[in-house]
């Protein structure tokens, strides 16, 4: 059998190498996709969790609002009483324009 016929390769030596460096860089190509695309994949559902958790906190913000359960800063005891209480607001024509005046009701 001569060197070119060897039964453990189809292909000369010259050859053998072509076709394992091709494959070698064929595998080396689909590696590389398959991280990128691995990658794009992990970034899409971190954005849709966090876009579902805005939504989330959107809704419980604006059913609070509706609702009237303003969860914001606690009023003081003083805030509260003005609250109570009732204004009114007396306006007058002044020497200079005019000027508002409260008084409680």
């Amino acid at each position: 059998m001569s060197p070119a016929m060897a039964p453990d390769s189809g292909f000369s030596g010259r050859a053998a190498r072509i076709a394992r460096r091709v494959i070698g860089g064929v595998v080396a190509v689909g590696f590389v996709v398959l991280v990128v695309a691995a990658g794009a994949v992990v970034a899409v559902a971190a954005m849709a969790i966090a876009a579902i958790l805005a939504l989330g906190v959107a809704l419980t913000w604006l059913v609070a609002k509706v609702a009237g359960r303003d969860r914001g800063r606690a009023q003081t005891a003083r805030e509260e009483r003005r609250d109570t209480r009732a204004q009114v607001l007396t306006a007058r024509r002044g020497p200079h324009g005019w000027s508002v005046d409260v008084t409680e009701g």
